[in-house]
């Protein structure tokens, strides 16, 4: 196979389609080949934001039997630590936890605030579609305190 032999209508197509310079704003989507470039690029992003990095430890689980295991050696190709900033753009990835709580992947929001109760790590996302979480948020609503907007959604 050969490099560099692209005809001279796609190298048009690209040159007129190209956005360059590439914008260094962290709520610019980029799409990366492999994981690791992403990982890569998303923690160069989340560098330029302002605030305080926020940092949560992984906990490996075991989906069979619910068993956590503190250690971070059953899978180990997921980062160890989730690095987040307050006011920070998120897309949900969890596997369609609450599909009619539209708790599903690509659900989009903000991360609003971050507590630490009875020993769980709570993410509080404001979702840009205000319907979505509403059965979750009634489910944990034992862990909203006055600092706690009525609209954000608790993920665990």
């Amino acid at each position: 196979m050969q490099t560099n032999c692209q005809k001279y209508e796609v190298i048009t197509y690209m040159n007129a389609n190209f956005m360059g310079p590439v914008p260094n704003d962290p709520t610019f989507p980029y799409l990366f080949y492999k994981n690791k470039d992403v990982a890569m690029h998303n923690m160069r992003m989340l560098m330029l934001m302002p605030g305080n990095e926020i940092l949560i430890n992984a906990v490996d689980e075991n989906e069979e039997n619910n068993d956590n295991f503190p250690t971070h050696q059953h899978t180990t190709i997921l980062p160890s630590q989730l690095v987040i900033k307050l006011n920070m753009l998120v897309e949900m990835y969890a596997c369609n936890y609450d599909a009619p709580d539209g708790l599903v992947n690509g659900a989009d929001g903000i991360v609003k605030s971050y507590t630490h109760i009875d020993q769980v790590d709570v993410l509080w996302i404001k979702f840009h579609d205000p319907n979505i979480g509403h059965r979750q948020s009634r489910k944990l609503a034992h862990l909203y305190t006055l600092d706690i907007a009525h609209n954000w959604m608790p993920t665990l």
